[in-house]
């Protein structure tokens, strides 16, 4: 279905939530005028455009009274800025989930290797068992503010360069902005990875690639604009080999740490990268305690009227299709239930403040199959299906970037 103008001048400025401005079990076109006056949109009244939109909106505030009369519920919906939305328009939030695996490593339910107490340190691959607290959330000031991707499928970047803007504050001490404009115009995506590229889609570990190739200039440099741009940069000369010449099993086979070596890696003080171990919930935790955000795979197609608390209404069977980012996990003691804390790229007016609460599951307690990862999901020529485990499948396919402080310059004698 085409999007509409009056729609698409209004996807990237997302708008506030109505709770307070009118009664959410009120479907009436009084609502349905509040709601377009809150949201700026410029639907001609009396138009087919109108009353499409006012169905959909009634049918969206009848499903939130639904669900919100369930007992013993963990989560609330609401009315929000994609409530007239159609389905084919929300899925233009998703355009990532993960590259999936071969087939020999997907498969948490074999039995596992034992883990070993260790820093990822200098080694080549990583070993994970470290006791973390129960509770813990990080604290970094660009985590306040919940960018708003609008209507490009551009997920995966904006999981990549959030991570990199909260990871590099918390390793260097400097805060500084990455392009999220620069990652969708530039991420090479020869072999169709989670998309076609750009907002059709791609995922975090070609992002990271080519950050550790090229760097990543600022949001000075190439501010966000919601749609595909010519890239007005060049891998470096010299930085490392084309995507074309990589397997991409290679890039997303996980616990192998990446160095980055090349010099746009150096000058925005990138050190390395890694994806965890797959479908393991642990290793997540000591990720995030250790050394930060983690850019996560996740099923987001049932979040669209999340307005609050710990969403646990994932099925097994899944579709990972969105990339965003874990920066905390915790108990959350009224509801008695532990939870992973996530930064969505919805604006920071949908669910709470912009975040999901993911309800905290034992690792082989919710595993299903992603039977469609062609569909968004793998590149060519990949498996027909893949194990994932964890609520919206968040423990399939996670990964954390690492910067470090720069090299103090020798005092002249």
């Amino acid at each position: 279905m085409a999007r509409s103008v009056s729609l698409a001048l209004t996807l990237l400025q997302g708008g506030s939530c109505l709770s307070g401005a009118y009664d959410l079990n009120d479907a009436s076109e009084g609502s349905f005028l509040a709601f377009i006056e809150v949201h700026g949109r410029e639907y001609v009244h009396g138009s087919d455009e109108y009353h499409s939109r006012r169905q959909l909106f009634e049918q969206r505030t009848e499903d939130v009274r639904r669900w919100n009369e369930q007992p013993n519920r963990l989560w609330t919906a609401t009315v929000n800025h994609l409530s007239d939305w159609t389905e084919a328009e929300k899925k233009r939030l998703y355009g990532y989930a993960g590259h999936p695996t071969k087939a020999a490593s997907v498969s948490f339910l074999q039995p596992s290797r034992p883990v070993v107490v260790s820093d990822i340190g200098e080694s080549n691959t990583s070993r994970f068992g470290r006791k973390v607290p129960e509770n813990f959330i990080l604290d970094a000031s660009n985590l306040e503010n919940i960018e708003n991707q609008g209507s490009c499928g551009s997920c995966w970047a904006f999981a990549t360069g959030k991570m990199a803007e909260t990871n590099h504050l918390l390793h260097t001490g400097e805060l500084r902005s990455f392009s999220f404009q620069e990652l969708v115009d530039c991420t090479p995506n020869p072999k169709k990875c989670g998309g076609t590229g750009g907002c059709e889609g791609a995922t975090v570990e070609l992002a990271v690639w080519y950050m550790g190739e090229r760097g990543l200039g600022s949001k000075v440099d190439a501010p966000y604009v919601g749609r595909d741009q010519n890239c007005k940069t060049t891998l470096i000369q010299g930085s490392g080999d084309s995507l074309d010449t990589i397997a991409m099993d290679d890039i997303a086979e996980p616990n192998v740490l990446r160095k980055a070596t090349s010099t746009g890696a150096q000058s925005i003080n990138m050190r390395d990268w890694l994806r965890l171990p797959v479908n393991m919930g642990h290793p997540l935790k000591e990720a995030v305690y250790l050394w930060g955000s983690v850019a996560v795979s996740v099923d987001g197609s049932p979040w669209s009227m999340y307005g609050g608390g710990i969403f646990d209404t994932c099925k097994k069977d899944s579709t990972i299709n969105h990339a965003v980012l874990c920066t905390g996990y915790g108990k959350d003691e009224t509801l008695g239930e532990k939870f992973f804390k996530i930064a969505n790229s919805w604006g920071s007016t949908w669910g709470e403040k912009g975040y999901i609460r993911l309800l905290d599951v034992e690792d082989d307690k919710h595993c299903g199959t992603d039977s469609k990862p062609q569909d968004g999901t793998g590149c060519e020529g990949g498996p027909k299906e893949v194990t994932i485990c964890g609520m919206c499948g968040l423990y399939y396919d996670n990964v954390i970037l690492r910067f470090q402080k720069p090299a103090k310059n020798k005092k002249e004698n």
